[in-house]
C-alpha cells in the first residue's frame, strides 16, 4: 500500500506539472517565429522621371539611377517592397500631401512645410544648383549680370525657389520659366525657347555643346513620408542610421557613381575652356624604370598606364583636338625640375602627399591609383618607426612617404630599387618599400626569394603633377579623372606589370625541379611499359592481319551469294526458256524471273555504291515538297507485294500526323525505310508481323516536323553481341549465314548514315528470337507551300 501509495502521489504531481506547463506555453505564445512568416511592408512611393537621379518612371520601363538605388538600399534594412506611382513632381508631392503615397524622394527642407510632410533626421544627399548655357551663346557669361534680360528656364521645385532667391540677391532682372516636365524643359532649352537651363549640377545628363556658367545654390534633399504613416518614418530613420553606421561613405560613392554623367561633369568652365582656346598640344613628362605605371620601351617609346591614360581623359571630357606627346626622366627631381621650368605641361606619377607636392611647385591632380604600399624585409620588421630603410635615390615619392608616416626612421640611398633590395638581403639595412602594384612582379624573381613582405597600414596615391598656377589644365584633368571609373588605370596596369620579372633558368628550376625528377621516373617506366605494349600490340596486328584476310573472305563470299543465286536463277530459267519457246506463258514468267533477279543484282551493286558515296561523304541530297500521308500509302504499297509472296502481316499506320507537308529528299528517305523492311522481310518467317508507324512528335524548332519512322517485327531478331556492331558494313549475324540468307550486309549502315547525314539519328533495339525495332527520328522543315 505505502509503494502505491508513493507512486500514486508522483502521478499526481507529473500531471499537474504537465497541465501547469501547457498553460505557460499558451499564454506565452509560440517560441519561435518563422522569419518566412513576417510579412513585407508594401510601401506607395511616388516616381517621377528626373535623369540620373531616377529613371524608368512607367510600368514597363526598367528603373535607375541614384534615388531608385537608395530605395533597394533602404529595402536591405527594412524589407520594404516598393508600389511604384507615377507622375510629376508637383501632382506628386500634393499626392504626399493627401496620404495618396507614403514616400516621395528629392524634398529640400523647408520651414513651411515641415508640418505638412515628414522630414527623417537624416538627407539622402546633397544637391548644387547649376546654370548652363549653349557654348555658341556668347551674350551670357559667368557674370552674373548677363543674365538679365534673359529667359531662365527650371523645374518648378526647390531649385526654382533657389534661383529665385539667387536672382533677388543680385538684383537680376531674368524671366524665370517654370516647367512641370523635366522632357519639356530640356525640349525648350535646346530648340532655344529659353536662353538658360538651370539644372542639378549631378542630377542631369551630359549633353555636348553645354557650358556650366555658374553654381546658385546647393541644398540637402531628402526622402519625405506622409504625415499619416509614422511607422515608416520611424523605420526611414532607424535605416538611415544602420547604413550611416554600416558604410559611412555610401552616398559620397553613389553620387560618384552617376556624377561621371552628369551635365556638371561634363559642362566645361570657363576657365577650362579658356585654357583648350590657348593650348592644342600637351607635353607629359614621365619617370622611367617605374613600371606599371610608366617607363620607356627598347624602341624608345612611352609604355605604362600614362601611354593610355592620357588619351582616356580627353575622350572622357569629350576633348579630341590636343596632340599629346612625351618625354621619359631617369629621376623624380629631373621631372619636377622641368615641369617647373615650363619643359613639360605634367608630371606622372608625382605623390608623396600635398605639402610636399607644393614645396616642389606642383598641384597634384585626384589620385589616379590609390595604392598600399608594401615593406619588404629579410628579418621581421615590428616598428618600422626604428628601422632602417633603404631608399631609391631616383624616386622622391618613396623618400615622401617614409618621411611623412615614418620620420624617426633612418634613411640609406641607393641608386635603384633593385640596389635596395639587395641591400635588405645583404642586411645592411632593415626594410625598404615597394608600391603595391610593383611588389607581387618584382618579388616573384628568383633572387629575391628569401624577402617577405606586409602590407602597411596608409596608402600612397599617385597622381598627375600640374604647375601651380595652372588651374585650367589642372581642373581638366580632374574632370577626367573623375568621370573615368575608379578602378581604370589599376584595370590596365597587369599589361604592364610582366617587364618587372625576369622569368630565368634558376625560377624554371626552383618551379619545376620536383617535377621534372617525377617525368624523369615516369619516362623510364612509361618506356618499359611501351616496349612492353609494342611487343603485345606486334602480335596483336599480325592476328588482326590473319582475321582481316578472313574477313575479306568473308565479305566476298557474301557478294558472291548474293550475286551467284540470281545468276543461277537466269542461267538455268534461260536454258528452260529456249528450249520451250513456243510456250509464251512459261517464256513470259521466264524473262519476268529474270527482270526480278537482275533487278537484285543491280541493288546489291547499288548498296555497294552507294556505300561507298556516302564514307567518302559525297552525296548531294535533293530536297523537295513530300506530302506525308502520300509517302506512308507508297511505303505501304511498295512493301505489301512482297510481304504478301512471303505471308507476311505488314502495316503501315501513321499516328499524331499534324504537318500536311515537309521539306525532305524523298527518294533517299525511302531508300532509308525500305532498306530496314528489306531486312525485317528477310528475317521474319511466314505468319510474322511487320509495322511501320509513321508519327509526328512535339518540335522545340516552330518551322520544324518531327517525324518518327518505326519499324518493328517479331522475327529471329539480333544477339546482343551483334546489336553493337549492326550498323558496320557488311555484318551478318551467324545465323543469317547459317540461314543462307542472301545480302551484304549493307542495309541498315546505308540507312544510319543516310538519316544522319538529312540531320537526324537512329535507334535499334532487338532481343534474340523475339524481334527487331528500328527507329528514325528526323526533324523536316515545313511547307507552307
Amino acid at each position: 500500500m505505502r509503494r502505491v501509495s508513493f507512486i500514486g502521489n508522483h502521478l499526481k504531481n507529473l500531471t499537474y506539472l504537465i497541465v501547469m506547463g501547457l498553460v505557460i506555453s499558451l499564454l506565452q505564445g509560440p517560441l519561435f517565429v518563422s522569419a518566412s512568416n513576417v510579412q513585407p511592408k508594401t510601401v506607395k512611393i511616388g516616381y517621377y522621371e528626373n535623369e540620373i537621379f531616377q529613371e524608368g518612371a512607367s510600368e514597363d520601363a526598367i528603373k535607375s539611377g541614384y534615388a531608385y538605388e537608395y530605395y533597394m538600399k533602404l529595402s536591405e534594412y527594412t524589407g520594404w517592397r516598393y508600389e511604384y506611382v507615377y507622375g510629376s513632381f508637383n501632382d506628386l508631392y500634393h499626392m504626399l500631401l493627401d496620404g495618396d503615397i507614403d514616400m516621395l524622394a528629392g524634398l529640400a527642407y523647408k520651414e513651411e512645410r515641415a508640418d505638412l510632410i515628414g522630414y527623417p533626421d537624416m538627407a539622402m544627399g546633397t544637391e548644387s544648383y547649376n546654370l548652363v548655357k549653349y557654348e555658341s551663346n556668347h551674350e551670357i557669361t559667368s557674370d552674373v549680370e548677363t543674365l538679365a534680360g534673359h529667359s531662365i528656364g527650371v523645374l518648378d521645385s526647390a531649385m526654382a525657389d533657389a534661383l529665385d532667391e539667387f536672382l533677388d540677391k543680385y538684383n537680376v532682372d531674368a524671366d524665370v520659366v517654370r516647367y512641370e516636365y523635366t522632357d519639356e524643359l530640356t525640349e525648350d532649352f535646346e530648340a532655344g525657347v529659353v536662353d538658360v537651363l538651370a539644372v542639378e549640377g549631378e542630377g542631369t545628363n551630359k549633353r555636348s555643346g553645354y557650358e556650366v556658367l555658374l553654381t546658385f545654390g546647393m541644398t540637402d534633399y531628402y526622402i519625405c513620408v506622409s504625415n499619416s504613416r509614422g511607422d515608416l518614418l520611424k523605420e526611414l530613420n532607424a535605416a538611415q542610421t544602420d547604413l550611416f553606421n554600416d558604410e559611412p561613405y555610401y552616398t559620397s560613392s553613389l553620387s560618384s557613381k552617376y556624377r561621371g554623367s552628369s551635365v556638371s561633369a561634363q559642362a566645361l568652365s570657363s576657365v577650362e575652356r579658356a585654357w583648350l582656346e590657348n593650348n592644342d598640344s600637351l607635353t607629359v613628362g614621365y619617370l622611367n624604370n617605374y613600371l606599371p605605371y610608366s617607363s620607356t620601351d627598347v624602341y624608345g617609346n612611352v609604355t605604362g598606364v600614362i601611354r593610355e591614360l592620357m588619351p582616356a581623359i580627353f575622350n572622357a571630357i569629350d576633348v579630341n583636338n590636343i596632340s599629346v606627346s612625351y618625354v621619359g626622366y631617369d629621376t623624380y627631381e629631373d621631372m619636377i625640375t622641368a615641369i617647373n621650368n615650363e619643359e613639360i605641361d605634367v608630371a606622372f606619377p608625382v605623390g608623396g602627399g600635398i605639402y610636399h607636392s607644393e614645396q616642389n611647385g606642383i598641384y597634384q591632380t585626384e589620385p589616379v591609383v590609390s595604392i598600399s604600399t608594401e615593406l619588404v624585409f629579410d628579418h621581421v620588421v615590428v616598428n618600422p618607426s626604428a628601422a632602417t630603410f633603404a631608399v631609391n635615390s631616383s624616386n622622391s615619392m618613396q623618400y615622401y612617404y617614409i618621411k611623412t608616416y615614418y620620420p624617426e626612421a633612418e634613411i640609406v640611398y641607393y641608386d635603384n630599387i633593385e640596389q635596395c633590395l639587395e641591400a635588405v638581403m645583404k642586411h645592411e639595412v632593415d626594410c625598404t618599400t615597394l608600391n603595391g602594384l610593383r611588389a607581387g612582379e618584382i618579388l616573384k624573381n628568383y633572387k629575391y626569394n628569401r624577402l617577405s613582405v606586409r602590407q602597411l597600414s596608409e596608402k600612397d596615391a599617385r597622381c598627375i603633377g600640374v604647375k601651380i598656377g595652372n588651374d585650367g589644365l589642372l581642373r581638366l584633368l580632374n574632370r577626367g579623372i573623375n568621370i573615368l571609373a575608379d578602378d581604370y588605370s589599376e584595370s590596365i596596369a597587369y599589361k604592364y606589370t610582366k617587364d618587372l620579372y625576369n622569368y630565368s633558368f634558376i625560377d624554371w628550376l626552383d618551379d619545376y625541379l620536383m617535377g621534372v625528377l617525377i617525368v624523369i621516373v615516369l619516362i623510364v617506366v612509361v618506356s618499359v611499359i611501351i616496349l612492353h605494349v609494342r611487343t603485345i600490340r606486334k602480335n596483336r596486328v599480325i592476328l588482326a592481319l590473319r582475321n582481316s584476310n578472313k574477313n575479306q573472305l568473308v565479305l566476298i563470299e557474301n557478294i558472291a551469294r548474293s550475286i551467284k543465286e540470281p545468276i543461277t536463277e537466269i542461267h538455268d530459267i534461260s536454258t528452260t526458256a529456249s528450249q520451250v519457246m513456243d510456250d509464251e506463258k512459261l517464256v513470259s514468267d521466264s524473262l519476268k524471273k529474270i527482270a526480278d533477279d537482275s533487278e537484285g543484282i543491280k541493288t546489291t551493286a547499288d548498296k555497294i555504291i552507294d556505300a561507298s558515296i556516302l564514307d567518302k561523304g559525297k552525296l548531294i541530297l535533293n530536297k523537295g515538297k513530300v506530302n506525308v500521308a502520300a509517302f506512308a500509302k507508297d511505303i505501304e504499297s511498295y512493301i505489301q507485294p512482297r510481304a504478301d509472296a512471303k505471308g507476311i502481316n505488314y502495316s503501315v499506320k501513321t499516328k499524331k500526323i499534324k504537318t500536311k507537308d515537309i521539306m525532305v529528299d524523298r527518294e533517299r528517305l525511302t531508300q532509308a525505310i525500305t532498306a530496314v523492311v528489306d531486312n525485317s522481310l528477310k528475317f521474319t518467317g511466314a505468319g510474322g508481323t511487320i509495322k511501320v508507324t509513321v508519327e509526328e512528335q512535339p518540335c522545340s524548332n516552330m518551322s520544324m516536323a518531327r517525324m518518327v519512322f518505326t519499324i518493328k517485327d517479331d522475327g529471329i531478331g539480333m544477339s546482343d553481341e551483334f546489336k553493337d556492331i549492326a550498323f558496320d558494313a557488311f555484318t551478318k549475324e551467324e545465323n543469317a549465314l547459317e540461314a543462307n540468307l542472301t545480302g551484304v550486309g549493307l542495309g541498315l549502315t546505308i540507312t544510319k548514315k543516310l538519316v544522319e547525314l538529312m540531320g537526324g539519328y537512329v535507334t535499334l533495339m532487338s532481343k534474340k528470337n523475339l524481334g527487331t525495332e528500328v527507329t528514325i527520328t528526323l526533324d523536316c522543315k515545313i511547307s507552307y507551300n
